[in-house]
């Protein structure tokens, strides 16, 4: 549970040594996982169940978790285990209304007509590939041919690369501005309430 403590509540609740150790590799998962999921959940629906509340609830749920929960954390030490497990959950239930929110927006606004979007992403693809074939007829012949499917395989290398970067990427500094919020509300509701806490 150490993970945990450290990663949602922080060092003003709780003593950890979360912020001494590195998490790439947990981060890189975590943004792969919730990007991968937001894009299942806006073009192929399987995960729209997990998204049944009003898109404005899960913004509302999020706020009443950001504000609440530092008062919680203020008690979570001297806890028992069953209310500090409760408590780390309310953290991560956070956590998924803040990715719920926009994701159930996103797709509401597109109106859940994921077909358009990826068609024109094909469209997009085949228009690349049309010019990088006029682009390199010049050569003519089999050497054409070989150039525009170098290219081509290239181009769509570094394309998915760019888009598996923007996968993970996006989510965890998203996720990462969330819990920089949570950290000033923190300190605010510290020095507000608990200056004892301050150890500086």
């Amino acid at each position: 549970m150490d993970f945990w403590e450290g990663a949602f509540l922080g060092p003003w609740w709780i003593q950890s040594d979360y912020q001494d150790r590195s998490h790439v590799g947990f981060h890189l998962l975590l943004g792969f996982i919730a990007g991968t999921s937001a894009i299942l959940a806006l073009f192929t629906k399987p995960l729209h169940f997990l998204l049944p509340l009003p898109t404005l609830l899960y913004l509302l749920m999020g706020l009443l978790f950001l504000f609440a929960l530092p008062f919680f954390a203020a008690r979570y030490p001297s806890r028992p285990l069953p209310i500090k497990i409760l408590i780390l959950l309310a953290y991560g239930l956070q956590y998924f209304c803040a990715w719920a929110f926009p994701v159930k927006l996103l797709f509401e606004r597109g109106g859940g007509q994921s077909g358009d979007l990826l068609g024109t992403f094909g469209e997009v693809g085949n228009t690349l590939l049309d010019r990088l074939a006029e682009f390199f007829s010049y050569l003519g012949g089999i050497t054409a041919t070989l150039a525009s499917v170098v290219f081509s395989a290239l181009t769509v290398g570094v394309a998915l690369l760019a888009f598996l970067l923007l996968l993970i990427y996006l989510p965890l500094l998203y996720f990462y501005l969330i819990k920089r919020l949570q950290r000033m509300i923190d300190y605010f509701v510290i020095r507000r309430f608990y200056p004892e806490r301050i150890q500086f």
